[in-house]
């Protein structure tokens, strides 16, 4: 079965579908509602085969249907039919519970998705646990005002990246995972690693491997694979 996943984030929507190697995006925001969503990657992917469509959402998903409106996007998503929208079986989950599914391997591994604002799933055994930690007061604000883009225009760089490493550290003490999956540090990492790599091919594979599309892809395809 070929499954096209989109990730639906503040910034960009991101789509990519089974057997294609590169991504492609458009930009997202305060505008863009389900509506506009669906019909701008029907328009994105129309030359692409695929029979199943699985989305990761930013916002909590109950029986296969977002319960909120995100907080960074347009509305209409609530009681949305993406199924009858996309005229294909379609699947719905949190998009940090999308990412940490791709990443899991064993044992409880706790993950924080650091981008336009902050996700959070815990797994524990192989049981799935979305956390919408961001939304949690913090200070003046919630978490994800703190180190998301929010605190990054708002407080700079320095003072910014500081916050994230301090309220990284303290989730994971909380959490009592065997580890933490840190979609915005392995990005950053592999970002970095890149100029030591002598082959441009080389780098592409490494990066899809564990970048923010790839782990939906490989997340979208077990989702599927349970039917």
């Amino acid at each position: 079965m070929k499954v096209l996943v989109v990730d639906v984030g503040g910034t960009h929507i991101k789509i990519l579908a089974t057997g294609k190697k590169e991504k492609r995006e458009f930009a997202s925001g305060p505008s863009l509602t389900a509506q506009r969503m669906v019909s701008r990657v029907r328009k994105l992917a129309e030359d692409w085969k695929y029979q199943a469509v699985s989305i990761g959402f930013p916002g909590p998903v109950l029986h296969n249907r977002p319960v909120a409106e995100p907080r960074n996007l347009g509305g209409g998503w609530m009681g949305f039919d993406f199924e009858e929208a996309f005229k294909r079986p379609t699947k719905i989950v949190n998009d940090a519970a999308m990412q940490a599914l791709g990443s899991y391997r064993s044992g409880k591994m706790l993950f924080l998705g650091l981008g336009t604002g902050l996700g959070s799933t815990l797994i524990a055994d192989g049981i799935l646990e979305p956390m919408e930690l961001g939304h949690l007061p913090y200070k003046k604000g919630t978490y994800e005002d703190y180190v998301g883009v929010r605190g990054l225009r708002q407080f700079g760089k320095t003072k910014w990246a500081a916050t994230r490493r301090r309220r990284r550290c303290a989730i994971d003490c909380r959490a009592g995972a065997d580890r933490c999956c840190d979609r915005g540090r392995q990005r950053q990492q592999i970002e970095r690693d890149a100029t030591r790599l002598q082959s441009g091919r080389q780098f592409q594979r490494v990066y899809r491997r564990i970048s923010h599309v790839g782990g939906r892809r490989q997340a979208g395809l077990r989702e599927w694979s349970r039917l």
